[in-house]
């Protein structure tokens, strides 16, 4: 049994650059809780992986981009996979790409740069309701529309 079978841990990602927050489109798979849905980027990091590093990998995979990581806004666990009986536990970073030359790889269909005002219209419902409610990402998108 790997280590995401007993207890995922996951990295969600708030990349910017230049007042921008990067977001992307999941192809569509049947199956996959976020399939065509915008969200935050990131994954899984791996058994024996060092989060940052796991991070700045995650992101050079799906984006290409370069990144240096500026530290953790949430810890958070959720309940992994409808009707099983465990949760994963998911750090957000603050992320921040070295230029907004992004290109979607990995399991991405699109990526996109929004504002931080619209970042919760333009995520997926999942998401943008973690974004909402949880006080340390709301807080953090805040203070991102102010500077």
């Amino acid at each position: 049994m790997s280590s995401r079978d007993r207890f995922p841990v996951m990295a969600a990602n708030i990349i910017t650059h230049e007042g921008e927050i990067l977001i992307g489109r999941k192809e569509n798979r049947e199956g996959h809780p976020i399939s065509g849905m915008w969200h935050l980027l990131g994954g899984h990091i791996d058994h024996g992986e060092d989060l940052e590093q796991g991070v700045r990998r995650e992101v050079e995979e799906e984006t290409g981009l370069e990144s240096r990581v500026q530290g953790i806004v949430d810890a958070m666990t959720f309940p992994w996979k409808d009707g099983q009986e465990k949760n994963a536990l998911r750090f957000v970073f603050h992320v921040k790409a070295r230029s907004h030359n992004a290109e979607p790889d990995d399991d991405l269909a699109a990526l996109k740069w929004v504002n931080p005002e619209d970042l919760t219209a333009e995520l997926g419902e999942r998401d943008a309701q973690r974004v909402q409610e949880r006080e340390a990402q709301r807080k953090f998108v805040e203070q991102l529309k102010q500077n």
